[in-house]
């Protein structure tokens, strides 16, 4: 079992540090390599993508533990950049194995979609054998979404929403990507090659300011009619952190099925 590499990211709080340093003996314990650091909250500089780059390396780790008190988790600023890294990690990595360890509580309240698929850890007896156990199983994955969902993110570019139609699905007649809460709004919107931002755009029929109200929220969109086929996406930079993001095809096509993803 000897050689699994696993990566502990932590929320850094001085009053975990004897139970963190716990954790990671208990890790090796069984016979796992680890490694880790302390979440960087800086989410005006992207810091979580610094993360997902090393997560989503061919030689990175196979296993990933994110680690914190029941009150660390629930704020905004902490669940927003989890929620962008995993929607990253989903695209790059999705083979990666990922808990959250709780150590504190053995439960947590209406997380976020995109964190569903995290594995729950406490620190009773035996919790670093499951972690063990998760390293020779076969990845699953819960969240799933009807189209190609994910993030690129640079503190010299900003941060940028990319969708479009999952390989071997027709071509989309344009599309809509709107934010909701915080402040945060929509500034740039252009369409090009899957996975890399294009470096020039000529945007068809382009809307800004568009309102929309769903269960309640209020969100600010824009949308274009290009053509959008499968190995293309639409690239979407948000200035902010939105709680909440919907996207869908453009809006003059009746028949498109919105989505809405809950980021913090």
């Amino acid at each position: 079992m000897a050689g699994k590499k696993v990566w502990v990211s932590w929320l850094p709080t001085k009053e975990c540090e004897a139970q963190l340093q716990s954790s990671v003996h208990a890790l090796q314990q069984v016979g796992l390599e680890v490694s880790g650091a302390p979440w960087e909250d800086d989410l005006e500089k992207c810091a979580w993508m610094e993360l997902g780059d090393m997560l989503s390396a061919q030689d990175g780790p196979e296993l990933f533990i994110i680690a914190g008190r029941v009150e660390d988790f629930a704020k905004h600023r902490f669940r927003y950049g989890l929620s962008l890294l995993c929607a990253f990690l989903l695209q790059h990595r999705p083979q990666l194995k990922v808990f959250r360890q709780v150590i504190d509580s053995s439960t947590l309240q209406d997380l976020p979609r995109l964190l569903h698929d995290l594995t729950p850890l406490d620190t009773s007896p035996g919790w670093s054998a499951k972690v063990v156990a998760a390293a020779y199983s076969a990845a699953t994955k819960a969240t799933e979404f009807d189209c190609h969902v994910s993030v690129i993110a640079h503190s010299a570019i900003g941060q940028w929403f990319e969708i479009g139609p999952k390989a071997g699905q027709a071509p989309w007649a344009g599309a809509m990507l709107g934010v909701s809460g915080n402040d945060a709004k929509v500034v740039f919107q252009a369409v090009g090659e899957r996975g890399q931002l294009p470096d020039k755009a000529v945007n068809e029929y382009a809307m800004q300011g568009i309102k929309a109200d769903i269960a309640e929220h209020e969100y600010e969109a824009w949308a274009l009619k290009n053509a959008i086929a499968d190995g293309q996406s639409y690239y979407v930079k948000v200035q902010g952190f939105p709680s909440k993001v919907m996207f869908a095809e453009h809006p003059d096509n009746q028949e498109s099925e919105v989505t809405v993803i809950t980021l913090s």
